[in-house]
């Protein structure tokens, strides 16, 4: 029975009665209810539920919804109570759902174990879309095909549903092979190749079904073949050849083919029974290619007027018949055909094949054939084309090389003499097209400054170059036209040679006129000027061998090949260890004056410094040079001692007498020998300069460094010593003495 449950029901969907144990039926219901939707699309209203109790195989249907026994929409019920063998705790119970319209590929499915301790069981099912079989064709007839061979053909199979379809396929007939057996498709078309192969497949109908399996259905393909014996077929062409109109004691040939249309090996052979015919081969055979056979005839002995002839063919794949015909005449008086005049084209370019052609024919025999041609000038000429023929289309084909209108015609003498001539037709020859222009090239680009560049270009024309002009605009948008047809190089360059004083990028294009005024003008092309040479700097000062110190004028010479010298930018450097390593002084100078102020005070005494100037030009060329030797850096001053004399003591003509309670000045009698110790480490002693009171008395530039005072002088005096370095240091050392000497 059914049992139709309300909304008081459903509206408690998951509401569970008790019930005692019991064995099979134990009460008189037991629901199995449940919500079935589509994922995330709501309910699935109107899809079949299919619900069954997997021991017994018995199904129990509903509708989803208000439609079915469930009042309420989503919602489906059936009572176990139906099943005609009933139900027992511990089956297991599944319950599918089949979607519906937009939703026929969807499926959904659950299970529950029969509990009979609850009247209502609740198994919710969620529907997901499922894949679908498809495969195109259904089946395939191979035809006739002979034994002992094989063929193949194709379907293909995709899944028409959702997801993922996974199949597999399979038959049982040997002569017949799938690839591949199985596969997967979301959507895509995979293709399936049979085969089949006749090998020991008796005469006559075979049939065969492959199975297709899957996960969304299954389906076949069928697979026909009839199984013939080889049978060849007699085919030729043409069926017959008429040799018309032909003399006494002469001879002709024609020939026609014979091949097997059919299966197999065709063995055929010919015979005739007149003796004016012959046929070579007389016999032979064919798996499917042409044979040729020529068919001779002779007029000697024949009597005027018509003939004909079987030539008799017998093959094991039927039989047929080649007839032939003639005409034996006495005299020809008949004179050549001469139809399909043609000049192809009627109207050619210059430069390009006229091809001017006919068809001569003759009953007898075609002897000579002429081409009479007139040229645009008046000239005329006959030339013999009878070599030139395919078939019985005799040519002539030729590049004309006068522009006009050209008169032909043709005429034909045939073997016994008669001639024909053509009417006159004729062809024009006319030059629309212009020059060609070709290498165009600027050579070198870039090119440097002052040097000169060639501008080359290849151009042809079939009747002939009037004129080429060669366009420059400069980049200051100066613009030269110049005619360059003078200047060639072989039959088809002409070139241009020049150098520019502005740098920057030029502009260039060739423009060319034909003799018939067609022109053609290039695609703007470009080459460069480059300033490529660097300026030419010379270090002046310091430029090896110097000693100085503190303040140090850097000066340089410099001249560019292109920039003013104050255009040029300046950085120099210096190197403490002979060039191994570099440090900038001054970077990125304007070249106003050719020296700068270099201070050395904080630098380290040293004697293996150089100077390093890079000069710039606008261009980004780049000019250096370097110190020829190393120079010496000292900012320190020499030691110096004042060893005679020295304050405290008494000296007497020359000679250190004794120790004086005076300590703060020397006493001298007499002349007296001022003796000085002094050294530099870094640039040596230069010179020692002896003073009085302020005034030079002496200069000593070599050791030892001494000055014999004596002049006549009384009195407190101040006696100064100054020793000097190489770089112009100097340290100086006094005392005070009181001297007497007359």
């Amino acid at each position: 029975m059914v049992v139709i449950v309300g909304l008081a029901l459903l509206s408690i969907p998951y509401l569970i009665f008790s019930m005692g144990d019991g064995d099979i039926n134990p009460g008189n219901y037991h629901f199995i209810v449940g919500e079935a939707t589509y994922f995330s699309n709501g309910s699935a209203d109107g899809s079949q539920v299919v619900v069954e109790n997997q021991r017994t195989s018995e199904e129990l249907y509903d509708i989803v919804g208000p439609d079915g026994n469930s009042d309420t929409s989503g919602y489906y019920i059936v009572d176990l109570g139906d099943l005609a063998q009933g139900y027992r705790d511990g089956d297991i119970i599944t319950v599918t759902v089949y979607g519906i319209d937009d939703y026929s590929t969807w499926q959904g499915n659950n299970f529950t174990t029969v509990n009979n301790d609850s009247v209502s069981q609740i198994v919710d099912v969620v529907l997901y879309p499922t894949a679908t079989l498809s495969r195109s064709p259904s089946s395939y007839d191979f035809g006739d095909m002979l034994e002992d061979r094989t063929a193949d053909t194709s379907f293909e199979i995709w899944n028409s549903g959702e997801g993922t379809l996974t199949y597999s396929l399979s038959e049982s007939c040997s002569w017949v092979s799938v690839s591949p057996t199985g596969g997967s498709s979301t959507g895509e078309h995979d293709t399936i190749t049979v085969s089949v192969d006749t090998t020991g497949l008796s005469l006559g109908s075979h049939s065969c079904t492959i199975d297709i399996s899957s996960d969304g259905g299954s389906s076949t393909f069928g697979v026909s073949v009839n199984v013939v014996e080889e049978t060849p077929i007699l085919s030729r062409s043409p069926s017959s050849y008429d040799f018309g109109d032909m003399l006494e004691d002469r001879t002709a040939d024609t020939s026609f083919e014979i091949w097997n249309s059919g299966e197999g090996t065709l063995t055929y052979s010919l015979s005739e029974s007149c003796s004016w015919v012959s046929v070579s081969p007389t016999g032979g055979s064919s798996t499917g290619e042409h044979d040729t056979i020529t068919v001779s005839v002779d007029t000697t002995g024949l009597s005027l007027g018509s003939h004909s002839c079987t030539i008799d063919i017998s093959s094991d794949g039927g039989s047929s018949t080649f007839g032939v015909s003639v005409t034996v005449i006495d005299v020809d008086l008949v004179p050549p055909t001469i139809t399909n005049i043609l000049a192809t084209p009627t109207t050619q370019e210059a430069g390009n094949i006229v091809r001017l052609s006919a068809r001569v024919t003759d009953n007898i025999g075609v002897g000579n054939v002429y081409l009479e041609l007139e040229y645009p000038n008046g000239t005329q000429n006959t030339i013999i084309i009878t070599s030139y023929k395919t078939g019985s289309t005799y040519y002539y084909e030729y590049v004309y090389p006068l522009l006009g209108s050209y008169n032909f015609s043709f005429s034909a003498v045939d073997t016994s003499g008669n001639n024909k001539t053509s009417a006159v037709s004729s062809f024009i020859i006319e030059d629309t097209t212009p020059p060609a222009i070709s290498s165009i090239t600027a050579t070198p680009n870039p090119v440097s400054f002052t040097s000169p560049v060639n501008i080359s270009a290849t151009t042809t024309d079939f009747l002939g170059v009037a004129a080429i002009y060669l366009e420059i605009t400069h980049p200051d948008g100066t613009v030269d036209n110049i005619t360059i047809t003078a200047h060639q190089a072989g039959e088809t360059t002409y070139y241009f040679q020049d150098s520019f004083s502005m740098l920057g990028i030029y502009e260039y294009k060739i423009y060319v006129v034909d003799t018939s005024g067609n022109s053609n003008t290039s695609t703007m092309r470009t080459f460069t000027v480059q300033d490529k040479t660097s300026p030419q700097v010379e270090v002046v000062y310091p430029n090896g061998g110097e000693h100085v110190s503190d303040t140090v004028v850097i000066e340089w010479n410099v001249t560019d090949n292109y920039d003013h010298p104050e255009d040029l930018r300046v950085t120099l450097k210096y190197s403490a260890d002979n060039g191994a390593s570099w440090h900038i002084i001054a970077d990125d100078l304007e070249n106003v004056v050719d020296d700068y102020e270099w201070d050395t005070s904080g630098l380290a005494d040293g004697t293996r410094y150089r100077i390093k100037i890079d000069v710039y030009d606008t261009s980004g060329n780049t000019g250096t040079d370097i110190s020829d030797a190393s120079f010496t850096v000292d900012n320190t001053a020499p030691s110096l001692t004042l060893q005679k004399p020295t304050p405290g003591n008494l000296y007497l003509f020359d000679r250190e007498v004794m120790p004086l309670l005076l300590r703060d000045k020397a006493v001298i009698i007499g002349a007296i020998t001022v003796v000085v110790e002094t050294s530099d480490v870094t640039s040596g002693i230069r010179d020692v300069e002896f003073k009085v009171d302020g005034e030079s008395k002496f200069v000593d530039s070599s050791p030892p460094y001494e000055w014999e005072w004596d002049e006549t002088i009384f009195w407190n005096h101040t006696l100064t010593v100054i020793a000097r370095d190489n770089a112009g240091n100097t340290i100086q050392k006094t005392v005070d003495v009181k001297v007497y000497n007359i």
